[in-house]
């Protein structure tokens, strides 16, 4: 047991040390060089006159955090969806999670006067939770191993059903296309803060409802009879 928490705790500060040897990284390096003294500069004692600044603080700063926000938040995302369904395909893909944001998003564009980026946000978490939602409602009433299997397969159908309406749309309206093809390719440039500052909330309160859960969800891994005789809903 010690050396699965120590090894545990080896990865963790491993991951942090990249991560934040990756966000430096992302700072420093790019089209316009600059020393670390500069960038350290840049970020402690900024001077909004000198180009090399504004570069850090407008353009990669908002970038790079932007890019580990959403990191994160897939990486747990990912993993709370694998242990719930114990099913390690499990993910926001397979899970049509991600279809239903595109669905939405392709619905916004082409149907909607939404082409703001905080539009499209909205747009795709509401179909997000759509899919979501059908995933549920199509695997109701199911435990244990049956149910991973249904999560799954469920999953599969919504994103079929999502990426059709999606296609066909696009199909339709070529104009939509072209508008929505570089969102769905993904991309953090250009981006700024102002894009991520209305969603903290949301951001912190999954946060704080995973950390929750993180005790429940380790017990499901036991098994169903496990989980009821420890007092807790399987459900």
């Amino acid at each position: 047991m010690l050396t699965g928490t120590f090894t545990r705790t080896m990865g963790i500060v491993l991951g942090t040390a990249l991560l934040v040897a990756a966000f430096v990284m992302s700072l420093w390096l790019g089209t316009t060089r600059m020393p670390l003294a500069t960038l350290y500069t840049a970020l402690f004692d900024h001077d909004p006159t000198r180009i090399a600044h504004l570069v850090v603080i407008t353009e990669r700063l908002p970038r790079a955090s932007i890019a580990a926000l959403v990191g994160a938040s897939l990486a747990v995302a990912g993993a709370l969806m694998q242990t719930l369904t114990r099913n390690p395909l499990a993910s926001p893909g397979i899970l049509g999670i991600n279809a239903g944001a595109m669905f939405f998003v392709v619905v916004a564009v082409a149907l909607l006067p939404a082409t703001t980026p905080a539009h499209l946000v909205g747009a795709a978490l509401t179909g997000a939770c759509v899919a979501a939602a059908l995933v549920v409602l199509l695997c109701g009433g199911t435990q244990g191993q049956t149910a991973s299997l249904r999560v799954v397969l469920a999953g599969v159908a919504v994103t079929a059903l999502f990426v059709s309406l999606s296609q066909g749309l696009l199909v339709i309206d070529q104009q939509s296309f072209e508008s929505v093809l570089y969102w769905l390719a993904g991309s953090v440039s250009g981006r700024e803060m102002s894009l991520v500052t209305p969603l903290l909330p949301l951001y912190l309160g999954a946060a704080i409802g995973c950390m929750a859960l993180v005790r429940h969800a380790n017990a499901l891994l036991l098994g169903d009879e496990a989980v009821a005789g420890l007092g807790l809903s399987v459900a």
